[in-house]
C-alpha cells in the first residue's frame, strides 16, 4: 500500500508543526537583543501559522468516520501547500497606505483555512448523517 497520510499521522504533523510554531513565535533561539534573529523567526512562524488549525480540525476530526476525515484531509492537502506558496510570493509588506504583506496573508489565509474546514467537516457530517437517517 502506498503512503497514505492518516488520522494519526496528520494529528502528528499537526503537532510538531504547531509547536515549532509556537516556539518560533516566542523567538526562544534567539537572544533577547537580537533583531535580525527575531525578524526570521517571525518570517517562519508565518509560514507554519496555518498548521495551528489544521492540529485543532485533526484533533476535531479523529473521533469521527474517516469518511469525514479524508473528505477534510483532501482539502487540507491542497490548501496548505497553496497557503505557504502564497506567503512565500508575498512581499514583507506593500509601499502602500494599507500595509499588506506576509503578515496579513497569512492571517486572511489561516482564517479562511478554518472556516472552510467547519463548512466541509459541517456538511459532510450533515450528508452522512441524512443518508443514515434514510436507511
Amino acid at each position: 500500500m502506498k503512503f497514505m497520510l492518516t488520522k494519526k499521522k496528520i494529528l502528528f504533523i499537526g503537532l510538531l508543526a504547531s509547536i515549532a510554531a509556537l516556539m518560533r513565535g516566542f523567538s526562544l533561539w534567539c537572544n533577547v537583543n537580537d533583531w535580525d534573529c527575531r525578524d526570521k523567526n517571525d518570517s517562519i512562524l508565518l509560514f507554519f501559522m496555518v498548521f495551528i488549525p489544521a492540529l485543532i480540525f485533526s484533533l476535531f476530526t479523529y473521533p469521527m468516520s474517516d469518511k469525514i476525515f479524508r473528505t477534510w484531509r483532501n482539502f487540507s492537502l491542497a490548501f496548505i501547500p497553496l497557503t505557504i506558496f502564497l506567503v512565500a510570493i508575498t512581499p514583507e509588506t506593500s509601499g502602500s497606505i494599507v500595509a499588506f504583506g506576509k503578515e496579513t496573508i497569512s492571517i486572511i489565509l489561516s482564517i479562511i483555512f478554518f472556516v472552510s474546514s467547519i463548512v466541509i467537516i459541517s456538511v459532510t457530517w450533515l450528508i452522512q448523517h441524512f443518508k443514515r437517517k434514510g436507511k
